[in-house]
């Protein structure tokens, strides 16, 4: 289950990012909590430590690669 995983993905700067995903309820986006309904949540689905998810939004398509998922 995606629910309470702490992916640590680097985008296409290399820039690293965590987020933590969590039940819908439980989305804080200021504190890096975010649902698997969302775009980066639905990107990972399926996917594995070095994929490279294309992550669709609002602003462009963007692609981060998945370096570590830790679940909490």
């Amino acid at each position: 289950s995606l629910h309470d995983a702490l992916p640590i993905f680097a985008d296409e700067d290399d820039n690293e990012s965590i987020y933590q995903i969590v039940g819908v309820d439980e989305v804080d986006v200021s504190a890096g909590k975010i649902s698997h309904s969302s775009p980066i949540g639905r990107a990972l689905i399926g996917r594995n430590i070095g994929d490279e998810v294309e992550v669709k939004i609002p602003s462009g398509d963007t692609y981060f690669e998945i370096l570590k998922i830790d679940f909490i």
